[in-house]
């Protein structure tokens, strides 16, 4: 599948960082990369406000002038209960508490906005989503001049081989409808290739002896903070949609459309009816030795 885009790359990143890790470390590995560059982000779900704070604490660790926007606490229409006050697991006081300011962006639609003006000046850019998609979907419905129209987008959501739930399209049903059915050029990648990517032990020791800069400190802290919160090992499913983005024309990709299925069991759930179509593309396998590879060379920049 062919993909053209310059070596030179402009991004939009959409996150939720401060809960699991791998969006934290998908930041750290943007911001290090001579080769990209950021155009803004925006945070999005529960305490988008706090998730903004500390993006803004990690880009001035990396000495990196970049704008940071408060998207949506709330979804357009999630399952999920929401607490948009809820305090992540990587919090800490160096990021300070929310302020009036970015509590003005979360209560406006500035991050959805500012995402379609970045992109109506750059041609080229590429959207990054790695968590629900309301702030996407709230760009869509604002799109009066369609500039998102064939823009590309990837995206970490949904499970597209097994009837199987996904955190970030459940917590925002309504968002994701609205992307998997917008006419932006879409590439997925399914929980059921994140899974693989859970690291080992010593996959882990590894990472946490990475780098000795401010940034690279920071990032073992949230990692220690992670891990001290939930016990998890590290998965970063979100890496995968970055490593899916720069290796894209060396992957395999499935084009598909999409109907989502709710559950009658398990109303709280839903899955992804899946068919042969163009509606989007999504990934089918990859090579987890070259993504681990990958992954340690990143953030070792």
């Amino acid at each position: 599948m062919a993909f053209n885009y310059n070596i030179y790359m402009k991004i939009w990143l959409d996150t939720d960082l401060g809960d699991d890790i791998d969006d934290t470390l998908v930041l750290k590995a943007l911001l290090t990369n001579k080769d990209i560059e950021i155009l803004g982000i925006s945070t999005v779900f529960k305490n988008a406000p706090l998730r903004a704070k500390m993006a803004k604490y990690i880009v001035s660790l990396a000495k990196r002038n970049i704008p940071v926007y408060a998207g949506k606490s709330i979804p357009i229409k999630g399952i999920t209960p929401v607490n948009p006050d809820e305090i992540f697991c990587q919090y800490g006081k160096e990021i300070g508490e929310r302020d009036k300011e970015t509590l003005k962006e979360t209560s406006s639609d500035l991050a959805s906005l500012s995402m379609i003006d970045a992109l109506k000046d750059n041609k080229d850019a590429i959207i990054l989503a790695i968590g629900p998609l309301t702030n996407i979907g709230k760009a869509i419905l604002l799109d009066k001049e369609n500039v998102l129209k064939n823009r590309t987008l990837f995206y970490m959501g949904g499970d597209y081989k097994r009837k199987h739930p996904e955190w970030n399209f459940e917590c925002d049903i309504e968002a994701a409808k609205i992307v998997i059915s917008s006419s932006l050029n879409k590439y997925a990648i399914g929980l059921e290739e994140t899974e693989k990517t859970k690291l080992t032990s010593e996959e882990e020791k590894y990472l946490l002896s990475l780098g000795n800069d401010a940034l690279s400190d920071y990032l073992k802290t949230t990692i220690h903070r992670f891990k001290k919160s939930t016990g998890w090992p590290i998965t970063p499913h979100d890496f995968l949609a970055l490593y899916g983005l720069e290796k894209v024309n060396e992957l395999k990709w499935i084009k598909a459309d999409i109907n989502f299925v709710f559950q009658d069991t398990k109303p709280q759930h839903c899955f992804l009816e899946v068919k042969e179509g163009n509606q989007l593309n999504y990934l089918n396998s990859f090579d987890r030795t070259d993504f681990v590879k990958y992954l340690f060379d990143s953030l070792s920049k």
